[in-house]
């Protein structure tokens, strides 16, 4: 997959010579959702994400009202989730549960665009469908969880744990992108839609985690249906700064 992704990424670069070439700055708001069910989820992540598309459009030598893109680029997004609540146990002081994710990608997409015109004589708008994949590249990755049990005869136990967990991940992560927008002029408003195509967990923090997995959050929530899945949507606003 990873030989066939930079293959496609090869052809599209090189596509520039027989075929018009834009860039395309970006600048959007990303909502994160990590869990696996509309009943097993984290919080919700709100976070700035941004960076450059790099587009090659398949027009020919006239100009036409449908046509089709490729297009690449670099993204930069960090998001995660973050929980916390009070427990009281039996009428007494209120103990905190915490849980904090922490994550930053170097996305790297791969897509097609179909392109339309909807006023054929206004060739300053046009609206488009896209869809692709995305590589994920994983920056950094922190987990920071704090948690207590009651415990008759022993009083309260706390655990907590706190530690880089990029290395208990994957390189990369791969998601399927699909995406609605328009274009007027050298502006650009895009809605998008991203969901990981594998497990999002980081499977090797398992016995590495001070925290008993019945205890954590992070765990939890990975035990109850075996797959945690990342789903992003973005609203984006790019200005097309070449072309």
């Amino acid at each position: 997959m990873k030989k066939i992704f930079v293959l496609l990424l090869c052809v599209l670069l090189a596509s520039k010579a027989i075929s018009q070439f834009r860039a395309t700055a970006i600048l959007g708001l990303n909502n994160t959702s990590i869990g696996s069910s509309a009943t097993i989820k984290l919080p919700t992540s709100r976070q700035l994400t941004g960076g450059l598309e790099i587009e090659t459009l398949l027009r020919g030598k006239h100009l036409r009202s449908a046509y089709l893109s490729l297009n690449t680029g670099a993204f930069y997004l960090k998001n995660g989730f973050e929980e916390s609540y009070y427990y009281t146990f039996f009428g007494g002081d209120k103990k905190p549960i915490y849980s904090s994710l922490e994550t930053s990608y170097l996305m790297v997409p791969l897509q097609g665009r179909l392109y339309l015109q909807p006023l054929p004589l206004i060739e300053s708008w046009t609206i488009f469908i896209g869809g692709g994949v995305s590589a994920n590249l994983l920056l950094d990755a922190s987990l920071n969880e704090l948690t207590v049990e009651e415990t008759f005869g022993s009083g309260v136990k706390t655990y907590s744990d706190n530690k880089n967990i990029k290395n208990y991940g994957e390189k990369y992560y791969l998601f399927s992108v699909l995406e609605i927008g328009m274009m007027i002029k050298r502006f650009k408003i895009i809605f998008r839609q991203k969901k990981s195509l594998q497990d999002m967990y980081f499977s090797g923090l398992d016995g590495n985690w001070k925290i008993p997995p019945d205890r954590s959050t992070y765990m939890i929530n990975h035990k109850a249906t075996g797959k945690l899945t990342e789903r992003h949507i973005e609203i984006l606003v790019g200005f097309t700064f070449m072309k």
